[in-house]
């Protein structure tokens, strides 16, 4: 990402909003309370008072997740590579939950902090989710994204081979730039790609989940008192979601209704009358976003709020 960025001359997006904002920057609602709400200046005393909530957890998942990355990063090295099976890398076939559990991993941790997690990265709890894939939720330390969207690095059109047998691979702009080898790390399905000559082999469709993402602009921000809060509380820049403790988990977001919602930017609204500023809002969820709910969570501060 980082080199692709430097080669098309694009800039990393600030990530100090919820500073400028006065907000806390993170935040884990189950639906009836916030377990968990984080600021970037927090200091020694703020992860003393997460080790005294989840205990030794924090420091044995992170042990964890280092060593199940380690592994995935020499899937594609020698002795390993390559392999009959996927699942010969990757260990046995057992979900999130399992994992966590074989590991000693406390329960209280798993669903608060790591099943928050696989649900904003892939719209998953912890039970439907290989144990695999609930580790690379968690190394998302140096996590950045692309000023005005990553799709920008995406942006090419065409991959022809050449009779020297290198690769021309053509942008959407037009530019075209040749390549020994390139490997191709999306879905085909979905790359909108034109190759030639036409792969001998074409890959199955995979069946992806269905996640829906609403963006909308508001003037308002969260309204605390939606998440329990007090009235004149600050909600969260990232406000990610977990199942509470009696719900048992589905394939689904459950009693929360989404995945997450975060203040994605600000802006000033030229078409408003007198021109404002507002905060640009994303919302991951497994269905359609109702207008009660967009109604419903950003309003003016005072104003009453009626029932969902």
């Amino acid at each position: 990402m980082m080199e692709a960025m430097e080669r098309f001359h694009l800039s990393p997006a600030s990530q100090d909003l919820a500073r400028t904002l006065d907000m806390p920057d993170l935040g884990v609602w189950n639906g009836q309370e916030f377990v968990l709400i984080t600021r970037q200046e927090d200091g020694w005393w703020d992860k003393a008072k997460l080790l005294w909530r989840y205990g030794t957890a924090p420091l044995w998942t992170n042990r964890l997740m280092k060593s199940a990355v380690g592994k995935f990063l020499t899937m594609y090295d020698e002795p390993v590579f390559p392999w009959k099976s996927l699942s010969e890398v990757c260990g046995e076939g057992v979900t999130g939950e399992q994992y966590l559990k074989a590991n000693g991993i406390g329960e209280a941790f798993g669903r608060e902090i790591i099943q928050a997690s696989t649900r904003v990265n892939y719209a998953s709890n912890l039970a439907f989710i290989h144990g695999l894939e609930a580790m690379v939720c968690m190394a998302t330390n140096g996590a950045m994204q692309v000023e005005g969207g990553n799709w920008q690095i995406f942006a090419m059109s065409k991959i022809s081979k050449q009779k020297d047998s290198t690769y021309q691979l053509t942008l959407k702009d037009g530019q075209i730039s040749t390549f020994d080898e390139i490997i191709l790390a999306a879905p085909l399905q979905y790359t909108d790609l034109t190759i030639d000559p036409a792969p001998k082999h074409t890959p199955d469709e995979i069946p992806y989940t269905k996640l829906y993402t609403t963006l909308f602009a508001s003037p308002y921000r969260l309204d605390p008192t939606v998440f329990n809060m007090a009235p004149d509380a600050s909600v969260p820049q990232y406000v990610l979601t977990t199942l509470p403790p009696t719900e048992p988990p589905q394939d689904n977001a459950g009693s929360p209704g989404f995945y997450s919602i975060s203040i994605h930017n600000t802006f000033i609204n030229a078409h408003a009358t007198p021109p404002r500023p507002e905060y640009i809002y994303k919302i991951f969820s497994p269905a359609r976003v109702t207008p009660e709910l967009l109604s419903h969570i950003p309003r003016p501060q005072g104003r009453p709020r009626s029932p969902m």
